[in-house]
């Protein structure tokens, strides 16, 4: 299921331009003589109110085909995530995960600030970085804070990825949680 949802994304872009022709077609058509564009859509709609059983029983198959593609778009599945990064001899894909390790990785080793999660999200080579942090006693939030981001960055950047965006959340001092983990990159194109 990895591997479907560019085929998909694929299909769903070129279903929705088709779509938007047909609509700026019909649009241009009613701008210019209104009659004669109700009587064309009216003459392709007539089969649908006098074709009987059979344009029911084809209406319900593309119904059903429709749903079922759309159950598949939207369905959590354990779809593959991954960045890519382009090499001499071609390319090096990172998981999702494994980019989510390598920051917590680095990020364990700071001096004054806890980590609580964090989250990968983008696609191609196009990172955003969400990290939730809480600063210790000794650590200042802002210094904490340019101390986080640089590292983060230098960690992105190490991979040979390109850091999109970074969001760091501060949070209070508390008991410590586990660290939250979450993955939510789009699929390579």
């Amino acid at each position: 299921m990895g591997n479907q949802a560019p085929v998909l994304n694929g299909f769903n872009r070129v279903v929705a331009i088709l779509l938007a022709w047909s609509v700026l077609g019909i649009a241009a058509l009613y701008a210019r003589d209104p009659a004669s564009t109700i009587a064309i859509v009216q003459g392709y709609l007539d089969p649908l109110r006098f074709g009987g059983s059979t344009v029911l029983l084809g209406a319900i198959a593309i119904s059903a085909l429709a749903f079922l593609v759309l159950l598949v778009e939207i369905w959590p599945g354990n779809r593959r995530t991954a960045f890519e990064v382009r090499i001499e001899s071609g390319v090096v894909e990172y998981e999702a995960r494994v980019l989510v390790g390598a920051i917590s990785h680095d990020l364990a080793t700071l001096d004054g600030a806890r980590v609580h999660g964090v989250d990968v999200s983008g696609s191609g080579n196009r990172v955003r970085v969400k990290v939730r942090i809480e600063p210790t006693q000794n650590g200042d939030p802002s210094a904490v804070a340019a101390l986080v981001s640089n590292r983060v960055r230098d960690t992105v950047k190490q991979l040979g990825l390109e850091v999109q965006s970074i969001r760091l959340s501060m949070e209070a001092e508390g008991e410590p949680r586990p660290l939250n983990v979450k993955q939510q990159a789009q699929p390579a194109a």
